[in-house]
């Protein structure tokens, strides 16, 4: 059986993340609590490759990344930040594109316990349970980019999704629009998916506009299915005059899905999408959407991890440091038709 980090923080009486912080040399532990931590990882024998790396007084210079899927332009995008901070400071990244699957995310894991890697950045907007579950259980050093995973206590980067996506349906709602049909994602294993519907829930009751079933539409964060799904909401909603996709794919596949029945963008129906891609500026019409500073997110994920190496891993959410977003109003929206 594996020893984990939870049973040398349970053996010498003290928390997991103090055994991170012995583990990479943190000021913050006192020599006789770090010499009990030692003591006890010397005597369950834990991980003792990881020890032997993260005792040492060198670094390697690597840094993992898992997640970061070159058909997503967003998290692409916060990957060159990270690339680029990263580099400013002499360190590589090891890219690991497992794209939405917890499998090829356990791989790269797996592969990334191997090699000698100072620690991980995962970019990725999926919660998988069992891949973070065998992450924590490394005591490999941590930051998760573009989203908060409560259940577990990595550090991270990103907006406040709930209060961006609010932010849409209170500005469409000013616009006069009553009747506003949402693109989702899967809510599963999703993080920011699930941020963003909290939003448009709480946005929807608080300004008294219908929540009904026949205005949702699940998508799979691409353009096709931001084309099914204007196709499906407007046949079934013939008095709609909004629509938010979460992200800008499939808020561009909307538009192309709307006009393919006839309605003109902004004219007859205003769409806002998600993220700010590059294509959203060159679109027509150019859309209106919330922007995530991506190579922000990507920058600071890289100072976050350093600091995270360097002191140990604090209390979660304490660690978790939002950027803040903007609502692009572009020429996809305007005033419903009275």
């Amino acid at each position: 059986m594996n020893v984990t980090i939870k049973d040398v923080a349970r053996e010498a009486g003290v928390s997991p993340a103090t055994v991170s912080r012995v583990l990479n040399e943190s000021s913050r532990v006192s020599e006789k609590t770090a010499a009990r931590v030692k003591k006890t990882i010397d005597k369950l024998d834990y991980e003792v490759n990881v020890s032997a790396r993260t005792l040492r007084t060198k670094t390697s210079k690597l840094i993992g990344v898992i997640g970061a899927s070159i058909t997503n332009p967003f998290l692409m995008k916060v990957l060159e930040g990270a690339e680029k901070r990263a580099r400013e400071l002499n360190f590589s990244l090891l890219l690991g594109d497992s794209g939405q699957s917890q499998q090829k995310k356990l791989d790269y894991l797996q592969i990334m316990k191997q090699k000698d890697i100072d620690g991980i950045v995962v970019i990725s907007s999926e919660w998988h349970n069992n891949f973070f579950l065998e992450l924590e259980k490394s005591g490999i050093p941590t930051v998760v980019a573009s989203g908060h995973v409560e259940k577990f206590s990595f550090p991270g980067v990103g907006i406040k999704n709930s209060l961006a996506s609010r932010e849409v349906i209170e500005y469409l709602q000013e616009l006069g629009h009553k009747k506003i049909g949402i693109i989702r994602g899967p809510l599963k294993d999703r993080i920011s998916s699930s941020r963003r519907m909290a939003g448009v829930r709480a946005a929807f009751q608080d300004l008294g506009l219908n929540f009904d079933s026949d205005l949702i539409f699940i998508g799979d964060y691409t353009f096709d299915s931001g084309y099914s799904g204007a196709l499906e909401l407007l046949k079934k909603n013939s008095d709609m005059t909004a629509l938010f996709a979460f992200d800008d794919r499939m808020a561009i596949g909307a538009m192309r899905g709307a006009e393919a029945l006839g309605q003109k963008v902004p004219e007859d129906i205003s769409v806002v999408g998600f993220d700010d891609i590059d294509l959203s500026r060159f679109v027509n019409p150019r859309l209106s959407t919330v922007k995530q500073p991506s190579s922000t997110i990507g920058r600071d994920s890289i100072n976050l991890l350093l600091n995270v190496i360097k002191n140990g891993p604090g209390a979660g959410i304490d660690n978790f440091k939002y950027v803040e977003h903007e609502l692009l109003i572009r020429n996809s929206t305007r005033p419903a038709a009275d």
